[in-house]
């Protein structure tokens, strides 16, 4: 009450004053140790500033040089929920933080925690709108039912980029669920902000998950480097399902004439793809995927 009355100019206290206490001419709030508070206890306690026209100020303090990731997350979680009224936003980052259990049982810790808030809600809503349509399973034929990636890219986390066994499982589990490169790229700016600048491993394995999306989109089984017989070089084979037309092969030699059809495979060697084939090959692979033209004779043209 002296502090309120103004006796007093700092007020040292412990967590308590998070319940709800108003301290209409409190400006400053320093919270020492923030690293072992959740989410919710420092979202209230920096609420018990800047309950008036003075520009408050929070200051939540760590005492290690690396932070847990958890703790890192909570703590950037405070900063870029600044505007009024995040409350929701705040409930639905430390859902993501903590893990939640299955929609449907009784586990704590389910298909959410496993993907991500979310990704598990974009997934949801996919599934809800593919029932309001009737499509309770894929067509035959509507897309390969896994695309296998084989070429000469070192594409892992290293063990001094995340040292956690539990929060690198964790890393791979996203990525396995990547299915969109806005959700990809969402990804790997958590990255960067959770652990640092990429190597260059982490970085491959962006690539190749980035290639094997625009494979499953054109309609790809298989990307593969081999070595050509007798010549001592290697090259790029692609492997057709039966959803790539005749038109789709059209759009790719227009981009690349060196490409060479045999039978259902598509192949290129690497030098001619240039000393920045990843690239190369992900172009490639956009004009393959893309939307058919027109041909004499061609089933789109029927």
């Amino acid at each position: 009450m002296a502090f309120k009355d103004k006796k007093f100019n700092v007020l040292v206290s412990s967590t308590i004053i998070e319940n709800g206490i108003d301290l209409a001419n409190a400006n400053t709030l320093i919270v020492n140790k923030a690293e072992k508070f959740g989410l919710a206890q420092l979202y209230q306690l920096r609420g018990r500033v800047g309950r008036s026209k003075t520009q408050a100020y929070a200051y939540f303090l760590y005492h290690a040089q690396r932070l847990p990731i958890d703790a890192k997350k909570r703590l950037r979680a405070i900063v870029e929920a600044s505007e009024l009224g995040s409350g929701f936003q705040i409930a639905m980052k430390d859902l993501e933080i903590r893990g939640a259990g299955d929609i449907l049982g009784a586990n704590q810790h389910g298909a959410i925690h496993v993907v991500g808030v979310s990704h598990f809600i974009r997934m949801l809503n996919q599934a809800v709108e593919d029932l309001k349509e009737g499509k309770l399973t894929a067509e035959a034929g509507e897309l390969p039912q896994e695309v296998s990636i084989e070429i000469p890219l070192p594409a892992f986390i290293p063990d001094d980029y995340i040292v956690s066994s539990k929060d690198k499982i964790s890393v791979y589990q996203r990525l396995a669920a990547a299915d969109t490169f806005d959700y990809l790229e969402e990804l790997r700016g958590d990255l960067i902000e959770d652990y640092g600048r990429m190597p260059k491993e982490v970085a491959n394995l962006f690539y190749v998950l980035e290639i094997k999306m625009l494979a499953k989109r054109a309609g790809l089984s298989n990307v593969r480097a081999e070595n050509i017989y007798g010549k001592g070089e290697r090259e790029i084979v692609l492997s057709m399902s039966n959803r790539v037309r005749p038109e789709h092969i059209l759009n790719l030699l227009e981009y690349n004439s060196k490409w060479l059809v045999s039978g259902n495979k598509l192949k290129i060697s690497m030098e001619a793809l240039g000393v920045s084939w990843v690239e190369e090959l992900k172009e490639g692979l956009k004009k393959l995927g893309k939307k058919a033209k027109n041909i004499p004779g061609s089933v789109a043209e029927k």
